[in-house]
């Protein structure tokens, strides 16, 4: 359901950024949700 919808926002970033991938690690808000993210795939894995 959300796959279209992230695809074209990660695209977007990626252009922001000029192709860089640190965008996903330098803003506090990205930080914090693939925090959580890897931190419930390791709690529930």
């Amino acid at each position: 359901m959300l796959g279209p919808v992230f695809l074209t926002r990660f695209k977007q970033a990626l252009g922001v950024s000029n192709g860089d991938l640190s965008i996903f690690l330098t803003r506090p808000i990205s930080l914090t949700l693939l925090s959580l993210t890897v931190g419930s795939i390791l709690i529930y894995a």
